[in-house]
């Protein structure tokens, strides 16, 4: 039996396959010697003491993954709001920076997956952001639980 989030993963590739460039209201968090991490603020929903939101990692040079050159990286991530915990529920490797150009790696990672939340990191940052802010109301019992598309 094809579990509901398999459903929306796979409605979320299809979708990222055929969708048009958007770009996404950004706040940036932290410009580091190697990245600028931003947070996606429009892409941010919210239900029950769960947060998801699309996290962009723009890299100052280039970097390997296999055999691919990548500039940025986008991941999907999801935040526990009451227990202050945090998962990647996807990634998406991007040529070019500020996620442009052409996709050249992603995919689902297991969910339930759940990571503490480290006092004073990046991650922290993101958590304060997705938990803090208000988002999109998801009242709407069919609708997706998270942006749909990796661009």
């Amino acid at each position: 039996m094809i579990s509901k989030w398999c459903i929306e993963l796979a409605v979320a590739v299809l979708l990222s396959a055929v969708s048009t460039l958007v770009y996404a209201k950004r706040l940036l968090l932290e410009d580091s010697g190697d990245f600028v991490a931003y947070a996606e603020l429009d892409t941010l929903v919210r239900s029950g003491h769960e947060a998801r939101m699309w996290v962009l990692y723009d890299y100052k040079s280039k970097h390997a993954y296999l055999k691919w050159n990548y500039w940025s990286l986008r991941t999907l991530a999801a935040f526990d709001c009451e227990t202050k915990r945090a998962q990647t529920l996807y990634y998406a490797y991007y040529e070019g920076q500020m996620g442009g150009g052409e996709l050249i790696a992603g995919g689902p990672l297991i969910p339930e997956r759940w990571s503490g939340i480290d006092t004073g990191s990046l991650v922290e940052k993101f958590w304060q952001i997705a938990c803090s802010r208000d988002s999109r109301p998801n009242s709407d019992p069919s609708a997706p639980r998270f942006p749909l598309s990796p661009r």
